[in-house]
């Protein structure tokens, strides 16, 4: 603006006018909160509470938190890394799965990791403002004609994406499996954890 190749009104502040942006800043201020409360903690910890009885259950768990914070988690990254990883590492720590060798990744949580790098992938794909790049899709379908909202996009991915978080832990479980099958402990951990919370 300031050297005139760029006109403010169609190309500088053009962005600013565009509604999936905005949905997009209020998404990240959500997620900011879900990080700073530790809202998004709480909710995988209960998931994991509630079905981690089994290698299975855990990652059903996980699906099921990544799939609660995807709308208002417009980072996919800071989603799984900042939320969900902490939790499948202490997870698996607590079951004797640990970085040090391939025999002891392979207990649990190198199961874990890899059903919650695809869980990440499908939910990303699901809402609008479950990445920051779904926005450029919303403006190069416009840019042909195609008008795309929030709804319309959950809408049209709600049953694939589903079908797909159902089906992908148990196929993960069969083409990567843990060793460590049943983990009767397991939800104990994240009782102790929402308990100091302040649950």
């Amino acid at each position: 603006m300031i050297t005139g190749t760029m006109t403010a009104k169609k190309e500088a502040l053009a962005g600013f006018g565009n509604s999936a942006i905005w949905i997009i800043v209020a998404a990240f201020f959500i997620a900011d909160g879900f990080l700073i409360t530790g809202l998004g903690k709480r909710i995988a910890l209960l998931f994991v509470s509630l079905l981690g009885k089994s290698s299975l259950g855990l990652s059903y768990g996980m699906a099921i938190t990544d799939l609660v914070l995807a709308p208002a988690t417009p980072s996919n990254t800071a989603r799984a890394g900042g939320v969900i990883y902490p939790i499948i590492k202490s997870l698996a720590e607590v079951n004797g799965s640990t970085n040090e060798s391939t025999e002891s990744r392979r207990k649990l949580g190198s199961f874990l990791l890899m059903t919650e790098a695809q869980v990440n992938t499908i939910t990303s794909a699901m809402f609008l403002t479950a990445m920051a790049g779904n926005p450029l899709a919303v403006k190069f379908a416009q840019d042909k004609g195609v008008h795309l909202d929030w709804g319309t996009w959950a809408l049209a991915a709600i049953v694939p994406g589903l079908a797909a978080l159902i089906v992908l832990p148990w196929v993960m479980s069969k083409i990567y499996p843990p060793t460590i099958k049943k983990t009767p402990d397991a939800p104990h951990t994240p009782v102790k954890s929402l308990k100091t919370l302040g649950r």
